[in-house]
């Protein structure tokens, strides 16, 4: 007979959350790790130069709970996560729990989350260069990622670029000399971390908390050049076969951002990303409907209820949204996230009244079939292996 020797679980205690900063990484990245009374660990990361503080004042909330509970945990802590880097800490002890509970019934974590979907998934790989460069230098760098197998390419580029460029930007005086005192983070978007001789001074909180449409810096057209014969000049190193997306853009308004991204349609741009803070979700939307680049943001936004404010923005007849809410009949399994059965039809009203289209991953049960038995959808049965309406 077969004993499941990995650990006993449901007596299993989280006694301590240690880390480490990662010695040599472009920006501070800090791994956390979380050990439990029966000498299994789960790591996790405080996401790229957000602080381990975010984390450590979590500590005294999770010890001496049990890590399988990792629902419970979470809506105990998610209160005290935020957008953008201010969400590591609650999203890196996440990781670390569902590492652990992988850990105490021995299986993979995705056998937990519903089963394995794939083998194997295309990542695209981001590339820096260091310094003063052009888009040639760029170009042979991204080449290199192509020759190490990699086939879908993002590059940074942004109005770091221009700074010693006369006549590319213009700016309220001495603004730009400011950043580079106080906040050079912003502008060094490769190695860019805050750190702890810049939050002793208050420049750099009005610098750093002064949002894009807001800093009064524009590009000129000398500036828009620059930047496209930059991306010319990296597609006639890598081509124009391999997907290329780009990030980081810079702290502009979204009129400048509507003119960056008309210059960038001749180079068949994946996507543009971030170009405008994420809760700006009416500028989304100008600028959506101002070029034929794809645009792609969400890395910043904390929890799934502020998706809701970008979605209802972009719906209309041409607007299309994928779900994949919790499985019906598993609702206890999600009690804790505030997921309960009646919001299951809250879920088809809402998704029945879009002016788009939706698709929808579901459990196949009678009572979502007749939920979403209405003129004009589509209901389609599968089969998999596993799941959790199957486990639990």
């Amino acid at each position: 007979m077969a004993f499941n020797t990995c650990s006993n679980p449901s007596d299993l205690k989280i006694t301590d959350m240690r880390f480490v900063d990662i010695d040599g990484a472009p920006k501070r990245c800090t791994i956390l790790r979380i050990d439990t009374n029966q000498g299994i660990c789960g790591y996790g990361e405080v996401r790229d130069a957000s602080s381990k503080t975010y984390a450590l004042m979590l500590k005294s909330r999770i010890l001496g709970e049990n890590p399988c509970n990792v629902d419970k945990i979470f809506h105990k802590i998610k209160q005290f996560g935020g957008p953008s880097r201010q969400g590591g800490g609650v999203s890196g002890i996440e990781i670390a729990l569902w590492d652990l509970a992988g850990k105490a019934y021995g299986v993979p974590l995705y056998q937990l989350l519903g089963g394995k979907y794939r083998d194997e998934i295309r990542v695209y790989c981001d590339t820096d260069v260091d310094g003063k460069h052009t888009g040639t230098d760029m170009g042979h760098a991204l080449k290199k990622r192509m020759e190490m197998g990699f086939t879908f390419l993002k590059m940074d580029l942004g109005i770091g670029l221009l700074l010693d460029e006369p006549g590319t930007i213009n700016a309220p005086l001495g603004f730009i000399d400011d950043m580079k005192k106080y906040a050079p983070h912003i502008l060094n978007v490769q190695g860019g971390s805050v750190t702890a001789d810049m939050v002793k001074q208050q420049k750099t909180y009005d610098i750093i908390t002064t949002a894009h449409p807001f800093t009064g810096i524009h590009l000129t057209e000398k500036g828009l050049d620059y930047l496209e014969n930059y991306v010319k000049e990296v597609r006639e190193v890598i081509g124009y076969e391999v997907p290329l997306a780009i990030d980081h853009f810079g702290h502009v308004c979204v009129e400048d951002c509507i003119r960056f991204a008309r210059r960038m349609e001749p180079y068949n741009l994946a996507w543009i990303e971030d170009m405008v803070p994420w809760m700006y979700t009416d500028q989304y939307i100008r600028l959506k409907n101002s070029t034929c680049t794809p645009v792609c943001t969400g890395e910043d936004i904390y929890l799934k209820e502020d998706f809701e404010k970008l979605i209802k923005q972009y719906d209309r007849p041409e607007a299309f949204f994928y779900c994949d809410p919790p499985y019906y009949n598993t609702e206890d399994y999600y009690e804790d996230v505030g997921f309960t059965r009646a919001d299951h039809e809250r879920l088809a009203n809402a998704l029945l009244s879009i002016n788009g289209f939706f698709l929808l991953s579901y459990n196949d049960c009678p009572e979502i079939r007749e939920l979403y038995s209405k003129p004009g959808i589509t209901i389609e049965g599968t089969t998999r292996l596993s799941n959790i309406a199957q486990r639990y």
